[in-house]
């Protein structure tokens, strides 16, 4: 058994809209690779799927035409919704490949330009077709949004397989909580007319990953995590930076975390009782903390794997962040409708938002792009 299932960037490029038709992304996809891939398009993650997903529909192989609309005739690929992506935010996008092998991608939602990459498991470790049959039917052939991002790792007992988060979660992964209910959204906007639970929750899922993005948090910081306060403390791990402050960020966005039990350096444990949370006073006035402090003059070394455990988040989400959840969820559905009234301002993913929306987006900027460490 490898040590590990190491996935490798098969091709990278960018793509600068994308209407009904097929749009070429500039990426261009290696010979066939019977293999498991994972793509990545703008700010989301597929799940884990076989290659030869993106050109057999209904066991019809047609390479897709650029120019032209998905059909059978023309290549119908595959919708994000079938490879672990779901917000109605990507439900109407497609993704397959033409006979040259360029990724292509039809549908709406995408006005600005997005990065588009692609990833595979190396060949020298393992294939597809070599995995447990168990883990089999947790990623293949129809995975769901909770392995969205996930890589296939050996687990820490060398016996079996499990799926590990590549994108910076924490241990254990998982889909990222929403920061609004389906009843909080009814009761903020005075209806129960508003869609079932199941899109309701789709459309507050990407409400609350629009505001981590906006605000430069990583995924599900602006509630508890873990979610229970029963459950086991979530560990993390960041680069050491040299300094005797460690900032608690990198590529996903700012973390913040209330309890800190545990801290190791490159597997080396680190004496809780030898760190300070910062800011000093956070805690005091009910707010996580965005960095962790070495005392005694210590740094944390520079390339170092540093690894925190403890209980991150917000106890409860706040509750501008929910007020700001609910309006854009609204939004996002009322855009898709045909668009929502008194509009000023078109985000990152073409969703329109009404000047109301909008009043609250600045406020919570103000309010909470400090608790993330961002710098506006």
């Amino acid at each position: 058994m490898t040590d590990h299932l190491d996935f490798y960037l098969l091709a990278s490029g960018t793509i600068t809209a994308a209407g009904t038709d097929w749009t070429a992304s500039g990426l261009t996809l290696p010979a066939p690779i019977e293999q498991a891939v994972v793509l990545k398009i703008g700010p989301v993650k597929t799940a884990v799927f076989e290659e030869a997903r993106l050109y057999d529909t209904d066991g019809d192989v047609y390479p897709v035409t650029i120019g032209q609309i998905p059909s059978a005739e023309n290549g119908q690929g595959l919708p994000l919704s079938a490879i672990g992506v779901s917000g109605i935010v990507y439900q109407a996008i497609r993704v397959g490949l033409t006979s040259g092998r360029e990724l292509a991608i039809a549908g709406t939602g995408i006005s600005t330009p997005y990065d588009v990459a692609a990833w595979a498991l190396r060949a020298d470790d393992i294939s597809v077709d070599a995995l447990d049959a168990d883990l089999l039917t947790r990623v293949l052939p129809v995975p769901t949004e909770a392995r969205a991002g996930f890589t296939v790792k050996v687990n820490a007992a060398g016996d079996g397989y499990e799926l590990a988060d590549d994108g910076g979660g924490p241990s254990g992964g998982g889909t990222s909580p929403r920061y609004a209910t389906a009843a909080q959204y009814r009761d903020r906007i005075g209806s129960d007319q508003d869609g079932k639970d199941d899109l309701l929750g789709e459309l507050l899922d990407a409400a609350s990953r629009e505001i981590d993005r906006e605000l430069l948090a990583a995924p599900g910081h602006f509630a508890p995590i873990p979610a229970d306060a029963g459950d086991d403390p979530a560990a993390y791990t960041f680069d050491g930076n040299g300094h005797t402050t460690l900032r608690l960020r990198d590529a996903a966005g700012g973390y913040l975390i209330r309890e800190l039990t545990a801290a190791t350096i490159d597997g080396a444990t680190v004496p809780v009782a030898d760190l300070i949370l910062q800011p000093r006073n956070a805690g005091t006035v009910g707010q996580p903390f965005t960095a962790v402090q070495r005392v005694g003059g210590r740094t944390w070394p520079d390339g170092a794997t540093v690894e925190l455990t403890g209980r991150w988040g917000w106890a409860t989400t706040p509750p501008l962040i929910r007020e700001l959840t609910v309006k854009v969820a609204q939004d996002i559905r009322d855009s898709h409708k045909g668009g929502s009234s008194g509009t000023v301002a078109i985000l990152g993913e073409g969703v329109e938002y009404r000047d109301e929306t909008w009043r609250i987006w600045v406020a919570a900027k103000r309010a909470h792009t400090q608790d993330t460490g961002a710098r506006r």
